[in-house]
């Protein structure tokens, strides 16, 4: 499915460098100018996530001063407990971000997209699963990805 277009702003904040990224972007045939903006390693003076700097920054140069206004989508648990701490909504994309030990307990949160360990994660395996993320965590934003 194609990314879509919102009204939201949107930048691709990175512990990567720009090249880096618009190799990524073209390989995934993603047009650079759906986003405001990127956020990457050398714009954050090498002070990458998990650093609190690092989103403190990124929410700077996205000119938003309010963290929960925002939304941070991470495919590392780290960086998205590091944004979570911050106040920061996040959303963990892969089926990668439930940690329990239990096999039973993870395929569960695995099927629910959400884990409570460490502090509850939502996450997002596809666009149907960022859609229902992104609607429990900012309800006024419903329908707007759609």
């Amino acid at each position: 499915q194609r990314l879509p277009r919102t009204i939201q702003s949107k930048y691709i904040f990175t512990n990567a460098d720009r090249k880096h990224v618009l190799s990524v972007l073209n390989a995934l045939d993603i047009d650079l100018d759906i986003f405001d903006g990127i956020v990457d390693v050398q714009t954050l003076d090498f002070n990458n996530k998990p650093d609190p700097l690092a989103y403190k920054t990124a929410l700077k140069i996205a000119g938003e001063s309010d963290p929960s206004r925002a939304l941070f989508l991470d495919d590392s648990v780290s960086n998205v407990r590091a944004a979570r701490r911050l106040d920061l909504p996040s959303v963990i994309i892969g089926d990668h971000f439930c940690q329990c030990s239990h096999e039973h307990a993870r395929a569960e949160h695995v099927v629910a997209r959400r884990c409570v360990l460490g502090g509850e994660l939502l996450g997002a395996s596809s666009i149907a699963d960022f859609f229902n993320a992104t609607a429990e965590l900012f309800p006024s934003w419903d329908g707007l990805f759609r």
